[in-house]
């Protein structure tokens, strides 16, 4: 999967936060990616976690959606971001949420199908962590994460990677992030896949007027805001 598509179906995650019902929700997603012969699988989700599967190439997708602003789950989702930069994800209920929803969107597809997962933000972090899941790892073959949040500090519980399993996630992850951006400044101690940084362009971002209340304790100005959305790779 190439990166644009990736980040695409990484934004697509936010979407199922709108208005209307879960088919009205899932029904604009497929209107939107109708191009690249992915659909919803309403079955496994939800508002935190977005699957698709693209039946004619036998491909199967899973986004990790980012944290909220809007105000529908931004307590829920900083309290997980606080948590993440403690490094006590593991402690969490919506990252292990996020890791069994995850489990079971991966176990119906078949030996020969092609798995890749995606996340910005919150979301490459609990997609990341999901990866520690052996029957998850195993099956997937193409993580990317956008802007990806980190721990700020040593964690204090972490899932033991082994060697053989730390190399194959390593050739499957991909980690980008904006040089400006705040969310994802710690990237270098990320366990385990390799990290392409790129320049802002803010030019080719659109531009914002103010930065929303529900994300104004985090970036508090809009050129930050602007560097750590996904329209860099749009």
């Amino acid at each position: 999967m190439d990166t644009r598509t990736a980040a695409r179906f990484a934004n697509a995650s936010y979407d199922m936060l709108g208005s209307g019902t879960k088919e009205e929700r899932a029904s604009k997603i497929n209107e939107s990616i109708a191009d690249t012969g992915y659909k919803v699988d309403l079955q496994h989700s939800n508002r935190d976690i977005l699957t698709l599967r693209n039946e004619s190439e036998n491909k199967l997708h899973v986004s990790h959606r980012g944290t909220d602003t809007s105000g529908r789950r931004t307590k829920q989702d900083v309290t997980s971001d606080m948590l993440f930069g403690l490094g006590m994800q593991s402690n969490d209920k919506y990252f292990n949420d996020r890791r069994r929803r995850t489990a079971r969107a991966v176990k119906t597809a078949d030996a020969d199908t092609f798995v890749s997962v995606s996340g910005h933000s919150l979301g490459g972090a609990t997609s990341s962590y999901s990866m520690t899941n052996p029957k998850v790892r195993k099956r997937v073959n193409q993580v990317d994460t956008f802007n990806t949040a980190t721990e700020v500090v040593p964690p204090t519980t972490k899932r033991p990677i082994g060697k053989n399993a730390l190399n194959d996630l390593n050739n499957k992850t991909t980690h980008y992030r904006n040089t400006t951006d705040i969310v994802s400044v710690n990237h270098k101690k990320l366990p385990f896949g390799k990290v392409v940084e790129s320049e802002t362009n803010l030019g080719k971002i659109s531009r914002r007027r103010y930065v929303p209340r529900g994300a104004s304790n985090l970036f508090k100005t809009v050129d930050a805001l602007n560097a750590h959305t996904l329209n860099q790779w749009l």
